[in-house]
């Protein structure tokens, strides 16, 4: 259930860079995000009230919940659909790539939630490297300056934020119902990106095109709706290092869509990068992998030994 649900999220977020795209040529970008999170909201309710669960929130949840939102939702998407006017996919995902890596750091350092493995950081570093290797003709084709450059400096950002929140929904809100704090963090995530662009002077489009309003309601329903309740599910099962590693799967997914579906075959240099990711990814998470199974095998050995002495 728990790698059919990464697998699922990984297809989702992989698309939903494709659909922001489409999305801004009808919307501006802090109101369309607004409407993206409206939509989940509306959504994530309905399905709470229907299984009649309860939205009343704890007092030591309160402030998480409020930062949460603030962070992931506001800062973290804002940012991004305001930075993909001016930069092209590859960039945007080569500059969110260090995601990962702050992911670890926070999780390691300020909250305390996995040790200190150096193989964790080099296989998110040889994946990351992935990643440049792949979107390396975008790079050397973008010139960063001007608003591209502010742009960049925005995804950087949001990368750090929306590290920072992986550790935090897993140290605070871990009992959390995940449908809950989904639907919170669309509202209040709503709001905020609303009043941002309303400040902004933001205005809506006479006639947004039919792809555009599409890509409005495929990012509200399954890339915030379905896809932010299965993360924070997951989350409460695996590490934050390894929901963040994501990032890294999103890419190579992407471009087997593009294979499968447009027959554009990969260049030599976007096998090499994959193979960097697959190999990244491996460092990172093949120990962990190995000591759950030696755990298992110990329970179910132990478990034996009560049943013989029975």
């Amino acid at each position: 259930m728990h790698f059919a649900a990464f697998a699922l999220l990984c297809f989702i977020w992989s698309s939903s860079w494709l659909a922001i795209r489409f999305s801004l040529e009808g919307f501006p970008p802090f109101l369309g995000c607004a409407f993206r999170f409206v939509l989940a909201a509306a959504l994530l309710g309905a399905v709470a009230g229907w299984k009649g669960l309860s939205f009343r929130l704890a007092r030591r949840h309160r402030l998480v919940v409020v930062l949460n939102s603030v962070l992931t939702y506001v800062l973290n998407y804002g940012l991004i659909y305001w930075a993909e006017q001016y930069l092209n996919a590859g960039v945007t995902a080569v500059i969110f790539a260090i995601f990962p890596l702050f992911t670890a750091l926070f999780s390691i350092f300020a909250f305390r939630l996995e040790p200190f493995r150096a193989g964790v950081l080099i296989g998110l570093s040889l994946a990351m490297a992935g990643i440049v290797v792949i979107f390396s003709n975008d790079l050397r084709s973008a010139r960063l300056e001007g608003p591209a450059l502010w742009g960049g400096a925005a995804v950087l950002v949001s990368a750090v934020s929306a590290a920072a929140t992986v550790g935090l929904v897993k140290k605070h809100l871990g009992d959390m119902n995940s449908i809950i704090l989904s639907f919170y963090g669309t509202v209040l995530g709503a709001a905020g990106l609303l009043a941002v662009g309303l400040v902004r002077g933001e205005r809506l489009a006479v006639d947004p095109s039919p792809s555009a309003i599409a890509a409005v309601i495929y990012l509200g329903v399954a890339a915030s709706a379905v896809a932010f309740t299965v993360y924070y599910w997951l989350l409460k099962a695996f590490r934050p290092t390894t929901m963040s590693i994501i990032i890294y799967v999103t890419p190579v997914l992407t471009l087997l869509m593009d294979w499968a579906v447009f027959g554009l075959a990969p260049s030599i240099s976007v096998l090499g990068g994959v193979a960097l990711i697959l190999t990244g990814v491996l460092i990172a998470e093949l120990p962990r992998y190995q000591q759950a199974q030696a755990s298992e095998g110990e329970l179910r050995a132990k478990s034996q030994r009560r049943k013989e002495n029975r």
